[in-house]
């Protein structure tokens, strides 16, 4: 009886993290009490992951706690610069996100977190279809995306990217799945996310061919942060040419929106900025003004990358630590050489997150909440071949 009751306890906290996972999308909604409440539900969660840790005796990896707590140390720094309120938001979400991180990879994989999580996420598209389909009927793109925006903030559909991810785990005609899902985003006018899904595919039919080459598969993760940085800087300098020009007429022919959306004004002051302070950052509340971009006011606007956010508020120092961190969980990833489904959605999701990095700063700050999901999946790869994904199945089912 003792042993029944643990692993109901134990089945009562794992299917309740997602619960308050996806509950916490409530504070992307244009209302104080919700966005409270959303937050209450991350921190919640936070602690729900802990308390089981705690219970199971399940021990942290050594190698990410030391670059959690050296990251969280780094940030205090740059809080201590100017201790503001947008700072302390900045700081407070980052600390939630790299712990839920944490946890989780401790966690590792649990049949019960993901029947319980494919439960909340199918409710959430049930939920979201009637503003998908409203985008997609009033003839989507940038244009449409933002009908909705005064009830709550538009980034909320790329939790379809964690549909996508769950999904992907029993689903066999794949390239379909990744297709709809494709064609999906392009109707809402959320090309990023499409390009997340079909990278995201690519890794996971990729591997198979990874795991086996070591060498390969730590130039594969190189070439993306070096790239994360380097077509952020050919963008900027893209504005103003022929080429530049072409491509934008292009992108407004074949696809209804400008190449050029103001990013490459924001990157360009931000590239100024890092010059500026490259070593120790500007600070957590750091911020440039660009003027007017698209209408908008462009003090203070999100610089809709993850890597550049990073390397502008935390410098040299910081975007080393946070490299460190997702080199671990590369490493987590591949680390017993064997493959499974699990792993495989794992590195997917790992993929699409380091791609969305490059057009969101989800990862880590603005509307995390998008970003713990596909954390979640991650984390999961932190565990051994199939037969041990399919022993501990059985045993959850016991």
């Amino acid at each position: 009886m003792g042993k029944i009751a643990r692993n109901e306890e134990k089945t009562l906290y794992l299917s309740a993290i997602p619960g308050a996972l996806t509950l916490g999308l409530v504070y992307l909604f244009d209302n104080m009490v919700f966005v409270a409440l959303g937050y209450a539900c991350l921190i919640a969660c936070v602690l729900m992951v802990y308390g089981y840790l705690i219970r199971t005796g399940k021990k942290l990896d050594s190698i990410l706690l030391f670059l959690v707590i050296g990251t969280c140390l780094w940030n205090l720094f740059e809080l201590a610069k100017d201790p503001s309120g947008l700072a302390i938001r900045t700081f407070a979400v980052e600390i939630v996100a790299y712990l839920f991180l944490l946890g989780m990879v401790a966690v590792g994989y649990e049949s019960v977190i993901v029947r319980s999580f494919r439960k909340w996420l199918l409710a959430l598209c049930l939920l979201l279809s009637p503003f998908v389909l409203a985008i997609v009927v009033a003839g989507g793109g940038d244009a449409h995306i933002r009908m909705f925006e005064s009830v709550f903030s538009m980034t909320i559909y790329k939790t379809l990217l964690a549909v996508f991810c769950v999904l992907l785990l029993e689903c066999e005609r794949r390239f379909v799945l990744c297709a709809s899902f494709v064609v999906l985003f392009i109707l809402i006018g959320d090309r990023a996310s499409a390009i997340c899904c079909a990278a995201g595919l690519l890794a996971y039919w990729g591997y198979g061919f990874l795991i086996r080459r070591r060498l390969v598969c730590w130039g594969v993760f190189c070439s993306i942060i070096f790239f994360s940085i380097a077509v952020p800087l050919v963008y900027v300098s893209l504005y103003g040419t022929v080429l530049g020009y072409e491509i934008n007429q292009f992108s407004r022919d074949y696809f209804g929106s400008n190449f050029f959306s103001g990013r490459n004004i924001i990157w360009d002051q931000v590239f100024s900025a890092i010059s500026e302070n490259p070593v120790l950052g500007n600070g957590l509340n750091s911020r440039v003004s660009v003027g007017v971009i698209n209408g908008t006011d462009g003090v203070g606007l999100s610089f809709h990358n993850t890597y550049l956010t990073i390397l502008f508020q935390g410098g040299i120092v910081g975007f080393a630590l946070f490299v460190g961190i997702l080199a671990r969980l590369w490493s987590l990833v591949f680390s017993d050489g064997k493959e499974s489904k699990v792993k495989r959605v794992a590195f997917c999701s790992l993929i699409m997150l380091l791609v969305l990095g490059c057009f969101e700063v989800t990862m880590i700050q603005n509307t995390v909440n998008v970003a713990l999901m596909l954390w979640l999946f991650v984390a999961m790869g932190n565990t051994a071949s199939e037969a041990s994904v399919l022993m501990r199945d059985k045993q959850g089912a016991l």
